[in-house]
């Protein structure tokens, strides 16, 4: 441990500031996690990409997707949470479980065939960005937002208000879900990735916030540099020339696809049944 004594000139006070250091080593880099970035941050471009502008009509896959995030990301929250240390276990047992998550909501949707409760999952998936980008910005520093109570409380509001507005607009609020989501996760595992910029702490800092004690207590106030500012708008033109992709190439087709009881369905009545 360190103690940094600081002065400022204007000020002509003092400011002591105390940072850990670790000495790094082979265990600990073994365990870190770092080399499992790389290989996922070469999938996950193409299929972000499949689902900013095919999101929609690949109804099957994306639900799949949205259910192997889903089902991958809560159960590494709750293996964090429990303790456990190696990232490469938590990482492997987490995407095991998402794998089967989306299977599930696959098995849901050819069970029920109803289009609103496989769509939630993908509003959800939505709101919790918008939520997490709203906190990333500025709202999380505000001082009641220290109060876990009111953070998780607004943060939850967040993500029902979303649900429910998209929900209202099923088909148009799926695309652009899909458009959405999708582009985030293209723009942190491409160019965000490679260039060192800082959108994925849009993400993290609420994993942060679950996990690592007393961070309610920490004053986040992110930087947003150049390469930020381009990415992100790189992002806002995906989100936008995706929906409007999808729009356009769902133009005279059914809002969802129909239901495998509808599709394979057997004629029993005679269509001259009177003569």
């Amino acid at each position: 441990m360190y103690v940094t004594c600081m002065k400022l000139p204007v000020l002509d006070v003092f400011i002591w500031i105390e940072t850990q250091v670790c000495e790094p080593n082979q265990d600990s880099l073994a365990t870190s996690g770092n080399h499992l970035f790389v290989p996922l941050c070469s999938v996950l471009p193409f299929m972000a990409f499949v689902i900013v502008y095919w999101g929609h009509s690949l109804f099957h896959f994306t639900t799949f997707s949205f259910g192997l995030s889903c089902g991958t990301i809560i159960s590494f929250f709750f293996l964090s949470k429990q303790g456990a240390s190696a990232v490469d276990d938590k990482f492997v047992i987490s995407l095991l479980i998402g794998i089967i998550y989306g299977m599930i909501w696959v098995g849901i949707w050819y069970n029920c065939g109803i289009p609103i409760l496989s769509a939630s999952l993908t509003f959800l998936h939505s709101g919790v960005l918008i939520a997490c980008i709203c906190y990333h910005f500025g709202l999380a520093d505000l001082e009641p937002f220290h109060r876990n109570g009111f953070y998780w409380s607004i943060f939850f509001g967040i993500i029902v208000a979303c649900w429910l507005i998209l929900s209202i607009f099923t088909m148009p609020g799926h695309i652009f879900s899909c458009a959405f989501f999708g582009s985030y996760v293209l723009m942190v595992t491409t160019l965000n990735f490679w260039m060192g910029g800082n959108l994925q702490y849009v993400v993290i800092n609420v994993y942060r916030r679950i996990c690592v004690p007393n961070f309610n207590d920490v004053i986040l106030d992110p930087p947003f540099q150049p390469r930020d500012f381009f990415v992100a708008l790189l992002g806002i033109f995906f989100v936008a020339h995706g929906f409007y992709k999808q729009l356009k190439n769902q133009a005279g087709r059914p809002p969802f696809p129909p239901h495998i009881s509808h599709r394979y369905g057997v004629e029993t009545t005679p269509l001259l049944g009177a003569y």
